[in-house]
């Protein structure tokens, strides 16, 4: 109990300047144990000693970002230290300490970042959209989208989780209000996933005018022989979120020209796929090449 006070009070001294730095033991792991104990005890309380022990660590917006990041995502108090859950809003613990708009936006957007990089998903994208930065938040669920088509058998029509997934992509990308490059590639990309998505649920369901019916609504697929090669420079800049799903895409393709039988685009596909052996597995190029020699 005497030891918690003793550093309880040389964090004290130290925050008021009633001690030199030199002249003082205390380091930023004991600081950062004492607020830590404070989390599930008193959040105002231990958010103070959290800023301290950022402080203690050198104040970077690094470094709050991290510290912060870990007492919202254990504490769980988002209400409390955010307050109505906007940048802007003067309510909240964290505006004590960030009283303007500008440094509040900056340090939730370090913590959006921190989650982001430690696989926080969920507390990610919200984290972002607080901090006003719609395009980052977008950026996370288009990769989300991608790997729930890519790994998933579900129902991709009607899942509730890729409904819900689609549903904040939405009010993120309608949260883009600038038309700057990564802006309109993100927008871009979620427009693409959707075809995407609708391609391949199309083609599990042995829906193959579905799946032409979209195909080409994906601009980097070529309609012709003359658009091959425009179509390959296109893909390589793509978002990777699409272009990882590439070989599935031309797989549903691929069979659905062929049941419908349509043999010259087919063979533009095929030729497709042979100028991009780097985003297609040998195994699917062969299956690719099965459907071209069946119809002849």
């Amino acid at each position: 109990e005497f030891r918690v006070d003793a550093v309880h009070f040389a964090i004290c001294f130290w925050y008021h300047r009633a001690i030199a730095p030199h002249e003082s033991s205390i380091s930023a792991t004991s600081v950062h144990q004492y607020a830590h104990q404070l989390i599930h005890r008193d959040i105002g309380l231990a958010l103070e000693y959290y800023i301290v022990a950022a402080l203690v660590m050198g104040g970077s917006t690094h470094r709050k970002g991290k510290l912060l990041k870990e007492l919202l995502t254990e504490s769980h108090e988002y209400g409390v230290l955010l307050g109505s859950g906007s940048a802007v809003s003067d309510g909240g613990a964290l505006s004590r300490f960030f009283p303007d708009r500008a440094s509040r936006l900056e340090i939730l957007e370090s913590i959006a970042q921190e989650c982001a990089s430690d696989a926080q998903f969920e507390e990610a994208v919200e984290l972002f959209m607080v901090a006003e930065q719609p395009v980052q938040a977008l950026n996370l669920l288009n990769n989300r989208i991608a790997e729930a088509i890519d790994s998933s058998s579900m129902d991709l029509d009607s899942d509730p989780a890729m409904a819900a997934l689609c549903s904040r992509a939405e009010s993120a990308a309608a949260e883009i209000h600038t038309r700057d490059e990564i802006s309109e590639m993100e927008k871009e990309t979620y427009r693409q996933l959707q075809f995407i998505r609708k391609i391949i649920y199309r083609s599990r369901r042995g829906d193959s005018p579905g799946v032409l019916e979209v195909l080409w609504d994906l601009s980097f697929i070529p309609t012709d022989r003359q658009r091959v090669q425009p179509c390959v420079n296109s893909l390589r800049g793509a978002h990777p979120a699409v272009i990882g799903l590439i070989q599935p895409v031309l797989l549903a393709g691929g069979e659905a020209l062929t049941r419908l039988n349509k043999p010259e685009q087919l063979h533009v596909l095929v030729s497709f796929a042979a100028a991009i052996p780097d985003r297609i597995s040998q195994h699917a190029y062969q299956k690719l090449s099965e459907y071209q020699t069946y119809l002849g």
